[in-house]
């Protein structure tokens, strides 16, 4: 039987108490490391002047549903006869005073990820706070010490749950605000992920370039090549190669890294190298990949592509027309899921329905103009115009 769902409103309420006089009953004293175990051992006084920062209330009662290690300090924990109306005073440990400012952030992140893993945090009420705990933890900038590995590894499938995806971020205002806010270790996380779903990784070069035109001031070189090398070549179209990837490459080569119009590290070699692997046979595109990544190479470290929002198919297309009580068929296109055609995204026909050479304009169509005139045969009493999709078994 699957567990109960938290209720989100239960679970914002209960993150609230974080840090909060009210009711509490046990104190949170972050300290460094040697500290923590020389208290744990039961040496108090060996532990007391390694304090970091002044103590947080907090509420027994959640610490100990979120976490065995502070049920474990509350167990052990036993008033001192001088001071029998102490609160207890669970011990956290850091790597030193630089992970200070974010350490109360991240705790509260990763005691909200505690409790909301006991059940599914989509039930309830659908309302989200204006400012989500995962992109305040992202917001602080003292994030890379060891002390919050774990919290951050909990915190990047929450970062991805929030945007969902490139097309929400993207065309979300709200959320595209958030997206060129975030700093860029937020943004590694969103695009190192398998989950961040799309349609296709044309937009996730797309997101790269937004976040990049509000945030390319605030990174150097070195980051922009880690962000950029996130971009998985292998899964791009042709088309995004062709008419995004080799412009990219061009201004890089001719306006360097140094002008914002080169933020994208790859060379005209190399872009023309993805368009090259894209034309060519699988069993040559599965030796490069392999070639391609075990050198390192940015952009070709995965093969797997991201969550798909959409279903690639291959199908056909058939438009009939109908002219005095006969049918004909004026078009058939085919569709192949390897061109990169989508259902409800694909490329088109312009040519789908024949259009009648433009008759000479005379008269009042020669100066307004007859627009239609091209669709007569199609626009008059008796005539039809229908269509017919085929879906076409996997190859």
């Amino acid at each position: 039987m699957a567990p109960p769902a938290v209720n989100p409103r239960l679970l914002e309420i209960l993150s609230s108490l974080f840090g909060s006089d009210y009711r509490a009953d046990c104190d949170i004293q972050f300290c460094l490391e040697g500290a923590a175990a020389a208290a744990a051992a039961g040496d108090a006084a060996a532990g007391g002047d390694e304090a970091l920062g002044p103590l947080l209330p907090a509420h027994s009662f959640v610490l100990s549903l979120a976490c065995e290690r502070f049920r474990a300090q509350l167990d052990r924990w036993r008033p001192e006869p001088v001071a029998s109306s102490a609160r207890p005073v669970l011990r956290v440990p850091l790597g030193g005073k630089d992970e200070l400012p974010a350490a109360s952030l991240a705790l509260n992140q990763w005691l909200a990820d505690r409790l909301a893993a006991t059940g599914a945090a989509e039930a309830g009420s659908s309302a989200e706070p204006a400012e989500p705990a995962v992109l305040q933890l992202y917001a602080c900038e003292d994030l890379g010490g060891p002390s919050f590995a774990a919290v951050l590894s909990t915190a990047k499938p929450q970062l991805v749950r929030h945007f969902g995806s490139t097309l929400a971020a993207l065309n979300t205002p709200s959320l595209t605000k958030q997206l060129e806010a975030l700093p860029a270790a937020g943004l590694e996380a969103l695009l190192e992920s398998d989950d961040l779903g799309t349609d296709s990784e044309d937009s996730v070069l797309t997101l790269l370039a937004t976040w990049m035109r509000a945030n390319w001031a605030r990174t150097d070189a070195a980051t922009r090549k880690r962000l950029c090398g996130l971009v998985r070549l292998t899964q791009l179209s042709p088309q995004a190669v062709s008419c995004l990837l080799l412009p990219l490459a061009f201004d890089y080569e001719v306006k360097g890294p140094e002008q914002q119009a080169g933020w994208f590290p790859i060379s005209s070699a190399e872009a023309a190298f993805v368009s090259a692997y894209l034309a060519a046979p699988e069993s040559w595109r599965e030796r490069t990949r392999e070639a391609q990544a075990a050198a390192g190479a940015p952009g070709w470290h995965s093969a797997r592509p991201r969550k798909q929002l959409y279903t690639c198919i291959d199908a056909r297309l058939t438009m009939n027309r109908r002219r005095g009580g006969q049918l004909s068929v004026v078009s058939s296109c085919t569709y192949d899921k390897t061109d990169y055609t989508c259902v409800g995204l694909g490329w088109g026909r312009a040519n789908a329905l024949p259009l009648s050479p433009q008759p000479p304009a005379t008269g009042a169509a020669a100066a307004g103009g007859e627009v239609l005139a091209r669709w007569a045969e199609y626009a008059h009493e008796g005539s039809a115009v229908t269509g017919s999709m085929t879906l076409l078994p996997s190859k």
